[in-house]
């Protein structure tokens, strides 16, 4: 899109979901905003059946679970709105799903860190006192 096509273009309109709310689109573009708090979010305008529309991701798990897919323009990109935690109520909370459009970009899971991780909880299992059926030559897990 041009410029000229750009300063045509009516804003996208931010999302404001109820409980329940899903929005699926083509991802068309990443901002990022920083937040009254000090840090920053991102910014995910769609390009949905309905028109663009402006994700701001300033909640916690909707955040996290963007940080986690990594989506990139072309992506498309499906959020559901799951509402206040009900046990907590400490947090809203998202389900996201993401269709890459090209897989090649998808991000690799950090498997020299996982493997790090694994380590350590194998140490710290083999210095643990089994609980598990009281016997000491059971695995603790």
């Amino acid at each position: 899109m041009s410029l000229e096509d750009q300063l045509d273009t009516e804003p996208a309109k931010g999302w404001k979901p109820i409980a329940g709310d899903k929005i699926v689109g083509t991802i068309v573009g990443i901002d990022e905003r920083i937040s009254t708090y000090g840090g920053t979010y991102p910014v995910v305008e769609l390009e949905t059946d309905a028109g663009r529309v402006a994700v701001h991701a300033f909640h916690t798990v909707l955040k996290k679970e963007l940080a986690k897919l990594r989506p990139v323009a072309g992506d498309k990109l499906g959020i559901k709105y799951l509402g206040r935690d009900a046990k907590s109520g400490n947090y809203e909370n998202y389900r996201v799903v993401l269709e890459r459009a090209d897989p090649s970009t998808a991000p690799a899971p950090d498997w020299d860190a996982m493997g790090a991780d694994a380590s350590t909880e194998l140490a710290a299992a083999a210095s643990a006192t089994p609980t598990v059926g009281g016997h000491d030559d059971e695995e603790p897990f």
